[in-house]
């Protein structure tokens, strides 16, 4: 629904809304990745999907041992949350 002030004056104040979601055609190294999220229950879902190696000088081949971290936006402009740890990726 887009943006209008009447629609804006409905929501009380306080209201957590559950996110936003970017979506569009990308190209180059942005269009190696796939996601697609879901929120249900009170808690968002995100599948993520990309070829084991890109051939990308930018990118690191995903094989058993790899490191990654995921980053999402929490609810705050400036102050964004990722996982403390970093996930071990395991390739079966």
């Amino acid at each position: 629904m887009p943006y209008s002030a009447a629609a804006d004056a409905r929501i009380p104040a306080g209201t957590v809304v559950p996110g936003v979601l970017v979506d569009g055609d990308f190209s180059g190294d942005r269009a190696d990745v796939r996601c697609a999220a879901r929120w249900a229950s009170g808690h968002w879902a995100l599948e993520v999907a990309r070829r084991l190696d890109t051939n990308s000088p930018y990118d690191v081949p995903i094989r058993t041992g790899v490191f990654m971290r995921v980053a999402a936006f929490d609810h705050s402009q400036i102050r964004h949350t990722r996982h403390v740890r970093p996930i071990r990726i395991e390739v079966e």
